[in-house]
């Protein structure tokens, strides 16, 4: 769920930051629903704009593996997005981000344990 007319901070945020392509609505839902659709690999992320919007706290995430996490926090931080570390992992390295609507994505990149 986004806040209502937040349809361009969505374009910025998830086409800009994390680099997905935006989908067009299917013709039979389009007009239809106030909705954004964005592909990031086989993964498909759809964002609704609605009256009723409650922001969802960090229990409740998607987390998507990159490569390059410590570049992408960099870019992150350098935008002014707020980072949130949780509890450390010993296979990976991993933060949290919301997006302008308070959905949280963790970001994570897997590593050799030593």
């Amino acid at each position: 769920m986004a806040q209502p007319g937040g349809h361009q901070e969505a374009r910025d945020f998830y086409i800009g930051v994390l680099d997905m392509e935006e989908i067009p609505l299917p013709k039979e839902i389009a007009g239809q629903f106030d909705l954004l659709w964005f592909r990031f690999l086989d993964m498909m992320i759809h964002l609704s704009f609605s009256d009723d919007y409650i922001p969802v706290p960090v229990g409740r995430h998607i987390c998507l593996e990159v490569s390059g996490l410590l570049k992408l926090r960099t870019r992150l931080e350098a935008a002014g997005f707020k980072i949130e570390d949780q509890v450390k992992l010993a296979d990976r390295d991993r933060f949290f981000i919301p997006d302008p609507f308070g959905n949280y994505f963790e970001l994570m990149e897997f590593h050799a344990l030593e």
